[in-house]
């Protein structure tokens, strides 16, 4: 979480991201550097290594580039999203109380809150070809973009009543995990995460209260999402 560190009125990552940054991307560089001192295990490193476009390896810094998006991609998002599902179940008691009595609907109120709290809010990208998008913006070959998904993930001509956390919505798509040959690669490990650890939890803890006051989110430029979000609950009596 330390990486996206950004202080309440600054703009950009704190010294705190920053240095966060700076160390991953060290820790990384020196994984890549023993691996390819001593050889290989066939993970992602390995396959890394080994991978030649037009017959050139990949440089270093392209390598740990590579690793240091899969690390962020597989540790900061799932989390967000997870505890941004609790939060909505929570400030939705009805809805809990539905998951609970029929686990299969964990799956959907995970899809929801995908879309609702939707942890990255961005990414760039290059146009490779001249094409018009909505609202007859035309965009060169090129041009940079910016994807604002969140935004997108709320457009009421997709899905009504955006601002409303509605576990039975069951959109048919929605952006939080890219699109087309850009979509996330965790995708469906990331969903049946979500659901097993919704579906699991809920049947161990149906009632729980959020401690606001002492719950934190996160906003930087890139994401937002509850870094903590600490709740109260019975304990039950051992089985």
């Amino acid at each position: 979480g330390q990486t996206f560190d950004r202080q309440q009125g600054t703009r950009g990552n704190t010294d705190t991201g920053r240095e966060a940054t700076v160390d991953l991307r060290e820790y990384l560089g020196e994984c890549v550097d023993a691996r390819r001192r001593r050889g290989g295990n066939a993970d992602l490193i390995d396959t890394l290594l080994a991978f030649r476009w037009e017959g050139r390896a990949l440089p270093p810094e392209e390598v740990v580039s590579n690793l240091y998006l899969m690390v962020i991609g597989g540790t900061e998002t799932l989390p967000k999203v997870f505890a941004g599902a609790l939060y909505q179940l929570w400030c939705h008691p009805e809805q809990r109380a539905e998951v609970v009595a029929n686990p299969g609907l964990a799956a959907d109120a995970f899809w929801e809150a995908l879309r609702y709290e939707m942890p990255t809010l961005m990414l760039g990208a290059t146009a490779e070809a001249d094409t018009t998008i909505c609202g007859g913006t035309t965009v060169l070959a090129g041009q940079k973009l910016m994807h604002l998904w969140c935004a997108a993930n709320r457009d009421e001509r997709e899905f009504p009543e955006p601002e409303r956390f509605d576990i039975h919505r069951r959109a048919p798509r929605i952006l939080s995990f890219n699109h087309a040959r850009h979509r996330c690669l965790g995708a469906h490990v990331a969903q049946m995460e979500g659901r097993v650890l919704l579906r699991e939890l809920l049947s161990r803890i149906p009632d729980y209260e959020v401690d606001e006051a002492q719950a934190v989110r996160i906003r930087s430029e890139f994401f937002r999402g509850f870094s903590s979000l600490p709740i109260r609950f019975a304990a039950r009596p051992a089985r």
